[in-house]
């Protein structure tokens, strides 16, 4: 995962610290919780934006969808400190509980969370594999009579 200058801007402003020991430690949180996630995310369309939640906020990453580019396939365009995330509640509360289960969260309206233990209890109960599984994941945290869309589902 590539982390944007903006993102390492945003870090250092919200974080209120000109010390790159506190923003190399937040960030880290981040990119290690990212990676162990990536194989999933791979399977996820390209248009999905991911919260990466660290210790005072969340990396945005989307996926580096530039033809030909030799980047990385996913970029941390931004970083949002708790407060910033605390305009929208629900938002606020999925990264502060994927934050405790260590997972990631899509950010799409119900900011469903992809966390191993959301994986291993949706396993027993379906005993579905695969991307069938991780997408039974997400279509259990929506409210019932509604789907995730299509655009934001594994493939």
């Amino acid at each position: 995962m590539d982390v944007t200058g903006h993102a390492l801007m945003r870090l250092f402003y919200r974080l209120k610290t000109t010390s790159a020991t506190a923003v190399l430690a937040e960030l880290s949180a981040g990119v290690l919780s990212f990676d162990q996630w990536a194989t999933f995310l791979y399977r996820l369309p390209e248009s999905c934006d991911i919260l990466v939640p660290t210790s005072a906020g969340a990396l945005a990453v989307a996926r580096n969808c530039i033809p030909g580019s030799t980047k990385a396939d996913f970029v941390a365009r931004t970083w949002m400190s708790h407060a910033r995330i605390a305009d929208n509640p629900a938002r606020l509360d999925a990264v502060d509980r994927a934050f405790t289960e260590q997972g990631v969260v899509l950010n799409v309206r119900p900011y469903p969370l992809l966390t191993r233990s959301r994986i291993v209890a949706t396993y027993e109960v379906t005993q579905a594999g695969g991307i069938d599984l991780l997408n039974r994941v997400l279509d259990s945290q929506i409210p019932a009579g509604r789907r995730l869309s299509a655009e934001w589902r594994f493939r």
